[in-house]
C-alpha cells in the first residue's frame, strides 16, 4: 500500500471516528432523556429497551498486599494489545 492510500484510509478513519463520537453524543442525550423520565423499558416499530443494572465486584489488590503483605506480582499477570489512535489534524 502505498503513502497516498494510506492517507486516504486514515481519513477515512478520522471520518468513521467523527461519525460515531456524533451518534454516541445523540445516544448519550436520549439516553439521559429517557432516565430523567424514570422509563425502565419502553418498544417502538423497530426497537425495544430496557433498562437494567449491573453490579460487579472487585479485589481492592493494594488493600490485600497491605492486610495480608503478599507478594501480588506472584498472582498477576500481563496482557498486551495494540491500541489504534485517530485524531484529527
Amino acid at each position: 500500500m502505498n503513502s497516498a492510500a494510506i492517507g486516504r484510509r486514515v481519513d477515512r478513519l478520522g471520518e468513521l471516528k467523527a461519525e460515531i463520537a456524533n451518534f454516541e453524543a445523540e445516544i448519550k442525550k436520549i439516553r439521559e432523556e429517557l432516565e430523567a423520565a424514570g422509563v425502565t423499558e419502553g418498544e417502538g416499530k423497530l426497537f425495544c429497551l430496557q433498562f437494567s443494572e449491573a453490579v460487579t465486584n472487585r479485589v481492592d489488590w493494594n488493600r490485600v498486599k497491605e492486610d495480608y503483605d503478599l507478594p501480588l506480582e506472584k498472582y498477576t499477570s500481563t496482557t498486551t494489545s495494540v491500541r489504534m489512535l485517530v485524531k484529527a489534524r
